[in-house]
């Protein structure tokens, strides 16, 4: 069987997107999801109206969860709490917590790491899902060490507050979007499902692999691809606020990869490796990265083999930093 170059150019990268389906954003997911139930409805047959039945059983948990939902503002008033506008108030209840924990240690600094207290910034930065695990195992361990029972009410008074910022997310719009920041549970069975109907309507259409196109909308998902905040595999969005260092562990690399990096936001940043993921200072190695510019360099400009930790501080007075990370695999 002949397959054209352009036919071959969309299969794989129709199988690229579904190998990484949860890299793109829910929206975009759903609407491919959803097309290809439309299109095998469509088509009527027992072999895809068996699919698309499947595809609807693990879609419509997925969109319940980011489903939007008509509010009538002259009944209902809503009021929306974010982070941002408590994080003073998480800063100094982590801090505080902290100065009781070296109390209680006698400063001793693993017992600071263990907590996350030398990186606050986890609890306030970042995807919401992880910043409220961050505060449950907070409590979680200090629950679980008698140790340091003088501060456990304190801490399940803090935590139960701090959450509570997280889950009242409404809004005084008419659109309120449930937040699906901790989505791979719900993408999961999606993905299976629709890497099956892929080899199943491949195989349905062997002699005429151009078909695949009508089932499957890749359009759907290459809208965002020049958006800045899209993410692709070995992409990280990190951010820094003002005068703070960051060490982000999600980020994965090698000491002999490359770093992309885009400042994106409008304060100015460095980047740096060190041997402890909390330092206060800025070596003289580190790179700098001006807001709106872009830079890349290689890992070991910046630090040695023996320093493991990536960290990003940012450099600018009262402006926050955010930077779009793509590490370069050595060729």
């Amino acid at each position: 069987m002949f397959v054209n170059v352009d036919t071959r150019r969309f299969m794989h990268h129709l199988h690229a997107i579904l190998l990484v389906l949860e890299g793109h954003p829910q929206e975009r997911i759903d609407a491919l999801a959803q097309a290809f139930i439309n299109a095998a409805r469509h088509n009527g047959t027992v072999e895809y109206v068996t699919m698309a039945d499947a595809t609807d059983v693990v879609l419509i948990p997925f969109h319940e969860a980011r489903i939007t939902t008509n509010v009538d503002k002259k009944t209902k008033t809503t009021e929306i709490k974010t982070i941002k506008a408590n994080e003073d108030f998480v800063k100094a209840g982590l801090k505080d917590l902290e100065t009781k924990i070296n109390t209680i240690t006698l400063n001793n600094q693993l017992a600071i790491e263990e907590l996350n207290l030398n990186v606050k910034s986890l609890f306030y930065l970042g995807v919401e899902a992880n910043r409220v695990l961050y505060f449950e195992q907070l409590l979680k361990a200090i629950k679980l060490n008698p140790l340091y029972a003088s501060v456990l009410t304190q801490t399940e008074v803090f935590t139960a507050k701090c959450i509570k910022l997280y889950t009242d997310k409404t809004d005084t719009s008419t659109d309120i979007t449930f937040d699906v920041s901790g989505k791979k549970t719900l993408i999961d069975p999606l993905k299976d499902v629709m890497y099956h109907n892929f080899l199943t309507t491949s195989g349905l259409n062997i002699k005429d692999l151009s078909k695949m196109r009508d089932y499957f909308l890749t359009s759907l998902m290459d809208l965002d691809n020049n958006i800045s905040d899209f993410l692709f595999k070995g992409q990280y969005m990190v951010l820094v606020s003002a005068g703070m260092f960051i060490n982000d562990p999600s980020i994965k690399f090698n000491f002999g990869d490359f770093l992309k990096i885009e400042g994106l936001g409008l304060g100015d940043a460095r980047a740096f490796l060190s041997d402890i993921p909390n330092p206060t200072t800025i070596p003289g190695r580190a790179v700098f990265i001006k807001s709106g510019d872009t830079i890349e360099c290689p890992i070991q400009n910046i630090g040695s083999a023996t320093e493991y930790y990536l960290i990003f501080v940012s450099t600018s007075i009262a402006l926050d930093a955010k930077l779009k990370v793509t590490v370069i695999p050595k060729k």
